[in-house]
């Protein structure tokens, strides 16, 4: 209790914890963002701001920066006459006639006044933005290059954190395990290093008893592959708020937090900040009617974020530097720039049409609604290819057929050959042009990189790196060894796993009461549940195979030769498979090779 008064006697002065005057030794000015060194001397530098706090536009006026919703509501305001503008800024269009003004006493508040002061938020104006953050705020128009958001390598990245530091590594649920690097344990000990899973509102509703199968398989996983303390584990949301007063517990003082770009780190300092701000005005906000406050509430949330802590947003490479952020005024923790391992991550990024597309995808789909055995699937059959709004197309073997969840929110769509695809991709037809977040030509294309998917038993997840995955289900009798193959752009990380939801909640055993095993005709009728554990005994996901050959190969195909090509590419397929594998002689993989439950896992590999 009395630590509590002494929390809420001290100064709440928003931001400034996180400003460059925090720590002595970060005696530069930075941006309040994304931690850049401040300039105002060079705009073409990184880092550069508007010491007026305003912009300069093509004229070389100065003027305050204006969203571009904005911009067009002054364009359309620009256009009426002065009776109709006048009627629409002073808002009385509406207003009774003869109403009078109620006076008020000066000492008293009505609900809303005390719920504005309640909620009223004073950032700190000191504090300044970069050029580049402000246009990725009020303008949405941006050049995603290494210059302007730079991403370096996990041993970059740590090089630049002290080595006694505790270090809390944030990972996101929608692409487990490919956000997890195992280099992070060449620089710490599994002991000292502090896991946190977010963004798990896509993986499971609150208060299910998936959140605590999903805590038991993380620590199984994380304890048994790489030896960490189970109570070194957390599960939690930024975006929600979800166990924000035991996260702020569990994360140690000092602490820097790092992990991939885009994994939610500044999302979930924000969180934590919001939190600690909301209970400092319990008692203030228990006065307000629960309409007026719950109003004031959300108003107050919105302008947090914006105005308070650090930036946060979908583009890659955002936060630029490290940052100091303290916690209700005791505790002090880092944010940290992600990092990746793949080089080309600009490249990929820029390929989008629009900066609205690229932050819808990354947002992520909730597996208990699109990824259960109850939710809808899409069907495919053999020779078809299924596209992901043209960042991805996924071959389906002929002679099989396969049901698709997708959780992401990327739509789907079927073409009924690799030809087809590839044509329509290049020269899009008008009904199909909403199905594309991508404008492509021969030339894009022909960059796109093979992989091969490892032969694999029963479902699987193949997961995409921020975005989420598809469940794959093939169903009916295989009549064919043929490989499924994926074209993707340089820069997106792919992966298969098991299927994520035999290991946060129960799901068909395959065995009755009494444990018998079960045909496929009484699979769903008679199968008991079961939860199924990770111990380490066989591999949860695996790498792809890198192909040969590119996708836009099959436009030189003729109906004469198609069949060969196609055997061709199987049979190369079969022979890249087993040459990067090293796989022995009596175990290759051909037409012949038989999958089954006890070799299900063995031309698996990677680091997962």
């Amino acid at each position: 209790m009395f630590t509590r008064v002494i929390k809420r006697s001290l100064p709440r002065v928003f931001v400034r914890f996180n400003s460059s005057t925090f720590l002595p030794f970060l005696a530069i000015t930075k941006c309040r963002s994304c931690g850049i060194e401040l300039q105002n001397k060079d705009k073409n530098k990184p880092g550069y701001y508007y010491s007026s706090q305003e912009e300069e536009d093509d004229s070389g006026e100065i003027k305050k920066p204006v969203r571009d919703v904005n911009r067009v509501y002054g364009s359309f305001l620009d256009k009426l006459d002065a009776d109709d503008k006048a009627l629409l800024l002073s808002n009385n269009f509406s207003s009774p006639q003869g109403l009078k003004e109620v006076n008020r006493s000066n000492d008293l508040y009505t609900s809303k006044e005390m719920a504005n002061k309640v909620y009223e938020i004073k950032p700190d104006e000191s504090l300044k933005e970069c050029v580049r953050c402000r246009s990725v705020t009020y303008r949405s128009k941006f050049e995603i290059n290494k210059d302007n958001f730079p991403i370096h390598d996990l041993n970059t990245v740590m090089a630049t954190i002290p080595m006694k530091s505790p270090v809390v590594y944030v990972f996101g649920a929608n692409d487990f395990p490919i956000g997890i690097n195992p280099d992070i344990f060449r620089y710490r000990n599994p002991r000292d290093v502090f896991f946190v899973m977010t963004k798990s509102d896509n993986l499971f509703e609150r208060n299910s008893a998936s959140e605590k199968y999903t805590i038991s398989f993380l620590r199984d996983y994380l304890g048994t592959k790489y030896y960490v303390p189970p109570e070194n584990v957390y599960v939690t949301s930024g975006k929600e708020g979800w166990n924000a007063a035991a996260l702020s517990v569990f994360i140690p003082d000092s602490a820097y937090l790092v992990g991939n770009t885009n994994c939610g780190k500044s999302t979930l300092i924000k969180a934590l900040m919001l939190y600690n701000e909301l209970q400092n005005r319990r008692e203030q906000e228990s006065k307000i009617p629960y309409i007026v406050r719950q109003k004031g509430k959300k108003k107050f949330i919105q302008e947090f974020n914006k105005k308070v802590g650090p930036g946060v947003s979908y583009v890659p490479g955002f936060t630029r530097d490290i940052m100091p952020i303290l916690i209700d005024g005791i505790k002090t923790i880092y944010d940290v720039p992600g990092f990746t391992s793949n080089e080309n991550i600009h490249e990929f990024y820029q390929l989008f049409k629009t900066g609205k597309m690229l932050s819808g995808i990354t947002e992520g789909a909730q597996t208990y609604k699109q990824g259960t055995y109850k939710s809808r699937y899409q069907s495919f059959k053999g020779s078809q290819v299924v596209s992901m709004g043209g960042i991805g197309y996924l071959t389906i073997p002929e002679n099989s057929m396969y049901q698709i969840r997708n959780v992401t929110n990327i739509d789907l769509h079927k073409f009924s050959s690799l030809q087809k695809a590839v044509n329509s991709s290049i020269d899009t037809p008008v009904a199909l042009e909403e199905k594309f977040l991508i404008n492509h030509s021969r030339e894009t294309l022909s960059n796109f990189d093979k992989y091969i998917i490892p032969p694999y038993y029963g479902s699987i997840d193949l997961v995409f790196e921020n975005i989420g995955y598809m469940n794959i289900k093939p169903v009916g009798r295989k009549n064919t060894n043929e490989l499924m193959t994926l074209y993707i752009p340089k820069g997106l990380k792919v992966a298969i796993r098991q299927q994520i939801m035999d290991y946060i909640a129960k799901s068909f055993s395959g065995y009755d009461a009494r444990g018998n095993k079960l045909n496929k005709e009484n699979y769903y009728d008679k199968s008991t549940f079961a939860l199924k554990s990770f111990n380490n005994k066989e591999p949860f996901a695996s790498e792809l195979i890198p192909g040969k050959g590119k996708i836009t190969d099959c436009l030189e195909w003729t109906s004469e030769n198609e069949q060969e090509q196609k055997l061709n590419v199987k049979l190369t397929d079969y022979a890249q498979l087993n040459m990067v594998l090293d796989v022995p002689e009596e175990h290759m993989y051909d037409d012949a090779f038989e999958v089954n439950e006890q070799n299900k896992y063995r031309f698996w590999s990677g680091k997962f």
